[in-house]
């Protein structure tokens, strides 16, 4: 299955049950593409953000799914459990992605979330602006969208860099009531739109 990101798979709707994604198999979720997903919690108590975005890139790949499927998952890892940020690294031992929370850092392993992370991103990319009527910001934006939770309506604040030499996002959880951010994008993840280089 090819898993990269594809324009023609940009407007595509999540108006069906993914059963494999641990949040999902805790709230019972079907996904939406706008708008505030329904929410109708069940078991698994204890269920962080960290765990969740650990369990979801364990699977990689997944038959059938796509990276409009994997997109949804993070986004509703974020919505039900709390902020996330994801930033692939280099160091002496080669490139990796670290996974934080507010409390947590870990290495996600394998090579498949490192290949699919720039698709990913993209792909978030596209959703914010379907979302909030704007053209795609594919090299690095911000975007907030709303989505409901089971602490009441929230807003995903999210800021990324895409970029051959610097790929990361933040997805930051706040109450609606809440006045948005008004601090400028990170210092690596302004908006750009002038054609990137591949890597």
């Amino acid at each position: 299955m090819d898993h990269r990101y594809s324009p023609e798979r940009s407007d595509r709707r999540y108006d069906r049950c993914f059963w494999r994604s641990p949040v999902r198999a805790r709230f019972g979720t079907c996904g939406t593409s706008t708008g505030m997903a329904d929410t109708h919690e069940a078991a698994r108590p204890g269920l962080t953000a960290d765990g969740a975005v650990r369990d979801l890139f364990a699977q990689l790949p997944v038959p059938d799914r796509d990276i409009v499927w994997l997109a949804d998952q993070v986004v509703a890892v974020a919505q039900h459990l709390g902020s996330v940020a994801l930033e692939r690294v280099s160091d002496a031992d080669g490139p990796a992605l670290i996974c934080r929370t507010h409390a947590t850092q870990h290495v996600i392993a394998g090579r498949d979330p490192l290949r699919l992370f720039r698709p990913l991103l993209a792909r978030i990319a596209v959703l914010g602006a379907d979302e909030t009527g704007t053209e795609p910001q594919l090299y690095g934006g911000r975007y907030s969208l709303t989505r409901s939770s089971r602490i009441g309506p929230v807003r995903l604040e999210i800021e990324f860099t895409n970029t051959p030499s610097n790929q990361r996002i933040s997805i930051t959880r706040v109450p609606v009531g809440l006045a948005p951010r008004t601090s400028s994008a990170p210092e690596t993840g302004a908006a750009n739109t002038a054609p990137q280089p591949s890597a």
